[in-house]
């Protein structure tokens, strides 16, 4: 997203089906979309990415990769 596109976003609350926010000079921390992308680069290590249509228990996912080759791990979450 350039900074026009950045800025309507906020302002409708509109980020489109997938995107990549907070960058830093670790990489990404924070992603949405359909496909959670092992091996690509530029997101942090710690990165949060949210899966739109992966099954229950699927949907949150952690980079536990480097920014030159992220490898997403499915973060489980149990009541209790």
């Amino acid at each position: 997203m350039n900074k026009g596109q950045i800025k309507k976003a906020l302002e409708t609350g509109d980020f489109g089906a997938s995107g990549q926010l907070i960058k830093t000079s670790a990489g990404y921390l924070l992603g949405f979309g359909t496909t959670v992308g092992n091996g690509l680069e530029n997101w942090a290590p710690g990165a949060i990415f949210i899966d739109l249509d992966a099954a229950a228990d699927a949907q949150i996912n952690i980079n536990e990769g480097t920014a030159a080759t992220a490898s997403w791990e499915a973060l489980t979450v149990s009541a209790g």
